[in-house]
């Protein structure tokens, strides 16, 4: 009987804090980039918590060290079943998780009357938590932003909705926001011979794109004789599965009004109904190209007609 007890609150503080590693997440809030981006620091601070209950209780009581590693390997381990439960493992999450176990071990340490090196440790991994959020405030006004303007979806003149741009990250070549004289600010991909991928990527714009009938924008090659771009929607159950709607645009020095028609892209999806009400983001990318190239790309909006 005693030695139920000794495990009792360990089996119950595991139970609690690493459940929210394998549940399924519910689609309306994995829908939201900012609350999951906040999310995230779960994998900082319940396993900090983690570390602190088994110092505290259990058979690894009193044994800093031990504890920490049996928190790390618990929380990391966590990762292999989530392919289960729809969700992703994430070498990032352990990062996460071994911030929270090293700031638990230097609290314990320094409350144990350690020297001061172990609160420069302790401040030094909880200093991860301001740097993931940094991006946070942008993003919020970014998607402020956005909702305001739809169905505008970019003109690149402001620095603010740049915060829902990034340059796609499963591919190489470069993307900025710059000034191109008679037209404003647009934004600049580049991309050369062997990049996998060379373009940007949007997140964050108002989901719903079911009433409008075409996506339109001006493109033009600022270098290079000739360009094609891949404009490519990815729809949340995208997420699962491999399927994607979009086109391909050939331009050249000139600028050019290019079209996607939106209801003709998702019915040639054949795998499964697109769902043009739920976009879950929009990338433009290079491909085919012959030599080093530069794209420009303004005025991305949805059109209810065709243009």
């Amino acid at each position: 009987m005693r030695d139920r007890s000794r495990w009792l609150p360990v089996l119950l503080l595991l139970a609690v804090l690493l459940s929210p590693f394998i549940v399924p997440i519910p689609d309306d809030l994995a829908r939201r980039r900012t609350v999951m981006q906040v999310g995230q620091l779960a994998h900082v601070f319940l396993p900090l918590i983690l570390t602190l209950g088994l110092h505290r209780f259990g058979p690894l009581r009193g044994r800093t060290w031990a504890a920490a590693f049996a928190a790390l390997f618990l929380a990391a381990i966590c990762e292999l079943p989530q392919g289960l439960v729809g969700r992703s493992a994430r070498l990032q999450d352990v990062g996460f998780d071994l911030a929270g176990v090293v700031a638990a071990a230097a609290w314990i340490r320094l409350r144990s009357g350690g020297s001061r090196r172990w609160l420069l440790l302790l401040l030094a991994a909880l200093a991860l938590v301001p740097w993931h959020l940094r991006s946070l405030p942008g993003r919020v006004i970014g998607e402020m932003l956005a909702a305001e303007r739809f169905p505008l979806i970019a003109d690149f003149e402001t620095a603010r909705e740049m915060r829902l741009w990034a340059l796609n990250e499963n591919g190489d070549g470069t993307m900025r926001r710059i000034a191109e004289p008679g037209a404003g600010n647009v934004l600049e991909i580049g991309g050369k011979p062997g990049d996998y991928y060379p373009g940007a990527v949007l997140r964050g714009a108002p989901r719903d794109w079911s009433g409008y009938r075409s996506l339109v924008c001006d493109v033009r090659v600022a270098a290079g004789d000739s360009a094609t771009v891949c404009v490519r929607l990815d729809d949340f159950d995208g997420r699962r599965d491999t399927s994607w709607c979009g086109g391909f645009w050939r331009i050249g020095p000139e600028w050019k009004r290019c079209e996607l028609d939106l209801p003709a892209a998702a019915a040639a999806v054949a795998e499964r109904e697109f769902r043009l009400d739920d976009i879950d983001s929009l990338v433009l990318y290079l491909t085919g190209m012959e030599g080093p190239t530069i794209v420009l790309v303004d005025n991305l909006q949805l059109l209810r007609g065709v243009n």
